[in-house]
């Protein structure tokens, strides 16, 4: 399943003596921060750090004086009222691209402080007004298959369901006027759009 693979990803990266900050990048409501906060998070370590910035923008305050981790992690304690444990606690920027104080201290905890376990999520990244190139890890569940992502999340009695679409390996020859293979070794645009909405369409009766 993508819930074991996603967990299995994040685990590898926890386990590394030094490391840079993970990133989990996707479209709105699939799941990122189920998977970080409720999932991964409070099972490998002693407390999460939950930082929102769509839910909370004031928390955005806390980057302005400093971008030093030391300063950053400091102002959180006096924010939350609750120490951090940099050795045992996950740091975890959801919604983080609402935030670019906390996308530009991803460098500097990567470089400073790398023994620090820090997560971010968030959507249209790309959009953003500067990037830490080379000092995050971006993160997207491995698979065997030539395209599989994750549509939707559910949460629901307890139980994590997981819908992905499979796309086949080979292109089918009839769909000339609306190809499914952009020539480049990936499904199109378009018809992965259909796919999905299709197969949500499907599971969400």
């Amino acid at each position: 399943m993508l819930q074991r693979l996603a967990l299995a990803q994040l685990a590898q990266w926890k386990r590394r003596a030094a490391r840079k900050p993970v990133l989990i990048d996707g479209a709105r409501q699939v799941g990122k921060s189920w998977l970080v906060g409720r999932l991964f998070g409070p099972r490998e370590f002693r407390k999460v750090h939950w930082l929102d910035f769509r839910a909370e923008p004031r928390l955005a305050n806390l980057f302005v004086e400093s971008l030093d981790p030391a300063t950053i992690v400091a102002n959180i304690e006096v924010e939350r009222n609750e120490r951090i444990d940099i050795e045992r606690d996950l740091l975890f920027f959801d919604e983080v691209a609402e935030c670019q104080g906390a996308v530009d201290s991803l460098k500097y905890f990567a470089e400073r402080m790398p023994s620090a376990f820090v997560c971010a999520s968030g959507s249209n990244i790309g959009l953003l007004r500067s990037f830490p190139v080379g000092q995050v890890e971006q993160f997207r569940p491995k698979s065997n298959r030539p395209f599989n992502f994750l549509v939707t999340c559910i949460h629901h009695s307890s139980v994590f369901v997981e819908f992905g679409v499979d796309v086949p390996a080979r292109p089918e020859r009839d769909q000339r006027k609306r190809p499914f293979w952009n020539g480049r070794g990936a499904p199109s645009r378009a018809s992965c759009t259909s796919s999905v909405r299709t197969r949500r369409s499907a599971c969400c009766r």
